[in-house]
């Protein structure tokens, strides 16, 4: 609880990048392995926005629904 409170004081980009790493340790996902896939999607659907509707195919885009 005490490092939620040391959040209020950082930058908002900080906050989303340690929630994003703790969600990733606890799910026991690689962090690299996660900014890869939003770097794949990137390159597929230029123009969207990454929470739009993917369009990864077979294990890819399995991984990246359960994730």
């Amino acid at each position: 609880m005490e490092d939620f409170k040391k959040l209020n004081r950082l930058p908002y980009i900080t906050k989303r990048m340690y929630i994003i790493k703790n969600i990733c340790e606890l799910k026991k996902v690689d962090l690299e392995y996660l900014f890869g896939l939003f770097n794949l999607y990137n390159k597929k659907n230029s123009g969207k926005w990454f929470w739009q509707k993917a369009t990864f195919t077979g294990m890819l885009k399995d991984a990246y629904d359960n994730f």
